[in-house]
C-alpha cells in the first residue's frame, strides 16, 4: 500500500513536469530559442512515457471505453464540484478575477464533459458496426448526425477523418456530418435499414 501512493505521487510529479515542460516551451519559442523549446517539448515527451509506465503499473488504463468512462468522471467532478468550490473560495475572499477564471474554467469542463459523453455515444455505434462489441449484436449501420460547425459534410468528405464512416459510404442513409478540430461530437444516431 505505501509503494501505491508513493507511485500515486510520482505520477502526479511526472504528469506536472510535463505539463511545465510544455509551457517552458512555449515560452522559449515565443523568445526565439527554438533549439531550447525543442529540448523542452523532447523532455516532455519523455516525461509521457514515465507517466503512461506508472499509469500501467498503478492499473489506470483500462480500454478506450473504460479510459473514456474515466474522463467523463473527472470532468463531472470538475465541472460540479471542483471549479464551482474554488470560485466561491475566491468571491469569499473577494478575488473577483479568479472567481471569474473559475467560473469559465467549469464552463469549459462542462463542455469537455459533454463532448467526451458523445464520444461515448459514438464509441457504442463504431463497435456495434465494426463488430467488436457482441453485445449490440449484428444491428445494421447507424445513421449518424454530427454537427460540430456550421460546415456541413458528406460522409465521403470524412471518410478518413471518423471511424464511424469506414463503413462502405452506401450503408449510409440520411448521415449528416460537420467537421471540427477535435473529435466528432455526435448529435443523434439511430439504426435504420438501408433502402
Amino acid at each position: 500500500m505505501v509503494l501505491r501512493k508513493e507511485l500515486e505521487n510520482i505520477l502526479m510529479n511526472e504528469a506536472l513536469a510535463r505539463c511545465r515542460y510544455e509551457v517552458f516551451a512555449e515560452i522559449a519559442r515565443e523568445e526565439g530559442l527554438h533549439y531550447i523549446a525543442k529540448v523542452l517539448e523532447e523532455t516532455a515527451h519523455n516525461e509521457l512515457s514515465h507517466v503512461r509506465e506508472l499509469m500501467r503499473m498503478l492499473d489506470l488504463i483500462g480500454d478506450t471505453k473504460q479510459n473514456i468512462g474515466v474522463a467523463i468522471e473527472n470532468e463531472t467532478l470538475e465541472t460540479n464540484r471542483i471549479y464551482p468550490n474554488l470560485q466561491e473560495m475566491s468571491l469569499v475572499e473577494n478575488d473577483l478575477d479568479k472567481a471569474r477564471f473559475f467560473q469559465q474554467l467549469a464552463k469549459i469542463e462542462a463542455r469537455h464533459m459533454e463532448r467526451l459523453s458523445k464520444i461515448e455515444e459514438l464509441l457504442k455505434v463504431t463497435r456495434c458496426m465494426s463488430g467488436r462489441n457482441p453485445s449490440y449484436g449484428n444491428a445494421e449501420p447507424a445513421a449518424i448526425s454530427m454537427k460540430a460547425c456550421s460546415h456541413p459534410r458528406s460522409v465521403r468528405d470524412v471518410k478518413a477523418r471518423c471511424s464511424a464512416s469506414s463503413q462502405k459510404t452506401s450503408a449510409y442513409r440520411g448521415v449528416e456530418v460537420c467537421c471540427m478540430n477535435a473529435p466528432f461530437a455526435v448529435i443523434s444516431m439511430t439504426n435504420q435499414k438501408k433502402r
